[in-house]
């Protein structure tokens, strides 16, 4: 048994509100377990970062482990939400 392959995570760009909810997917890792770098398992994780945060996501099969996926970069705008803020407060 080799070293696995690395998954790809989609999407690798995001850009989304504060608090909003974002499902990232990895893919590419048959047989195994997708270990998030937030601690999370499987194939689909939902995240809901408050700051800019980069995801990557490792695949285990049996006691090998691949090397780092590519890095799902997740940007939150505040702009929405004080936009949101201002409108309903008036």
């Amino acid at each position: 048994m080799g070293t696995p392959t690395p998954p790809t995570i989609s999407p690798a760009l995001s850009e989304i509100c504060s608090g909003s909810p974002l499902t990232l997917s990895a893919a590419g890792c048959t047989g195994g377990t997708i270990e998030w770098s937030n601690g999370m398992t499987g194939s689909s994780i939902t995240v809901t970062p408050t700051a800019n945060t980069n995801y990557t996501a490792i695949c285990k099969l049996g006691t090998c482990s691949s090397p780092a996926s590519n890095t799902a970069s997740v940007t939150v705008s505040e702009f929405a939400d004080r936009k949101s803020t201002r409108l309903n407060s008036s």
